[in-house]
């Protein structure tokens, strides 16, 4: 939950869900601090391995050794809250704040994809098509689409092999 509202730009879900998620970890695990911070540590690393998926550096939105930081701040209940706050505000600033911005590509982009797919077609082709650098599109690609053009676009004539080969069958067997 925590990570869905992160990917939505949520903040205020996001801080919901982090509560309740304290909250669960802090009476399971209130006699040891050590379970607690490892929940925590286990949290922060699911996170940014969803942040580095969308082609961010983690050390560039945050500026600094992220569980160092946090440990140096996990003392009282308050100050991992307060922690925890402003690594998602940074994380949703810089991150999936940022996404909006790529959007207007996204479409051109997929449109273009879905229409030539069977055509040899490269990030290069793409990016004259919709007058942008090919250096630029390789940059906001991950960032628009949280995967790599080529493994998007082996997705798409996957999809679309499938939906032959259901019109292929499909009238035999009805």
């Amino acid at each position: 939950k925590i990570i869905n509202s992160l990917k939505q730009a949520d903040h205020e879900k996001v801080m919901q869900y982090f509560r309740e998620f304290l909250r669960y970890i802090y009476f399971r695990c209130s006699d040891s601090k050590t379970y607690f911070e490892n929940y925590c540590i286990r949290l922060i690393s699911d996170i940014i391995k969803i942040v580095e998926l969308t082609g961010h550096d983690i050390e560039e939105i945050t500026g600094d050794d992220i569980y160092r930081s946090y440990l140096m701040n996990s003392y009282y209940l308050d100050n991992i809250e307060r922690w925890f706050d402003e690594f998602f505000k940074n994380i949703i600033e810089r991150v999936y704040k940022d996404k909006e911005k790529y959007m207007e590509y996204k479409e051109c982009i997929s449109d273009y994809i879905y229409k030539n797919y069977q055509k040899d077609i490269s990030l290069e082709i793409i990016a004259e098509h919709i007058n942008v650098s090919y250096s630029y599109l390789r940059k906001i690609f991950i960032k628009i689409f949280g995967c790599s053009f080529t493994y998007y676009l082996n997705m798409i004539r996957i999809e679309k092999a499938k939906e032959l080969e259901i019109n292929i069958i499909a009238p035999g067997h009805g």
